[in-house]
């Protein structure tokens, strides 16, 4: 069997394109950060989740670690075309098949999670376009996070329902799988962690409508 490969990249075009597109996001966007829990961490391996409001999501979860590069789990649809592959490749974006995670797929999560980079995971597994409301969630993230023993960051986007409206992006403590569990997780105890993590985004939520209104 052929040794699974690490993801070795040169990180130059996703460095350009972040730096190069910071000025016109930020003046677009004008984003502004809330922690209602206090600041988490931000260095070493995570996980962050967050809910799945727009296309350019990824681009605004880059304004909370600005210093980070992120790696963002994509529909692998999104990478049919010759010319899609290598702009979502290049941005570090990972394809994944939403009904059926391949084998390169779970080997290439941890092992970016195992040289402590940061992983991107939408956990509503699609995008709400219509709703503010936290949909259920995949257990994806919680099982990545078991394995690699990463934290998960729960951020909660509010939808700009017009292009006047400034950018408020809400932000989590983390969450440590093993603080509820002991050894290796059963499923009983991955659905009962992904709802933990899916209640902690929705006091975000219940935080932005009491603070920022609905």
């Amino acid at each position: 069997m052929e040794k699974q490969k690490k993801i070795k990249k040169n990180n130059f075009i996703f460095d350009f394109a972040k730096w190069t597109a910071a000025i016109p996001m930020i003046m677009f966007f004008r984003p502004k950060k809330h922690y209602p829990q206090g600041k988490p961490k931000v260095k070493g391996k995570l996980i962050v989740s967050s809910n799945h409001v727009g296309p350019l999501d990824c681009v605004k979860i880059a304004f909370v670690f600005p210093w980070r590069r992120l790696w963002t789990l994509t529909r692998k649809e999104a990478f049919e075309t010759p010319l899609a592959n290598w702009v979502f490749r290049s941005i570090n974006c990972l394809p994944v098949d939403r009904e059926n995670l391949s084998m390169d797929t779970y080997h290439n999560i941890l092992d970016l999670l195992k040289r402590d980079k940061l992983v991107l995971f939408f956990s509503e597994g699609r995008v709400n376009f219509h709703s503010n409301d936290v949909m259920e969630y995949k257990m994806g993230t919680v099982f990545f996070a078991a394995m690699s023993q990463a934290p998960i960051i729960p951020i909660y986007i509010v939808r700009q329902e017009n292009l006047w409206k400034r950018l408020h992006i809400i932000v989590g403590k983390e969450i440590y799988v093993q603080d509820y569990c002991s050894g290796i997780p059963s499923i009983a105890d991955i659905e009962k962690i992904n709802q933990i993590v899916r209640d902690k985004e929705c006091e975000l939520e219940k935080w932005k409508n009491e603070h920022l209104g609905k």
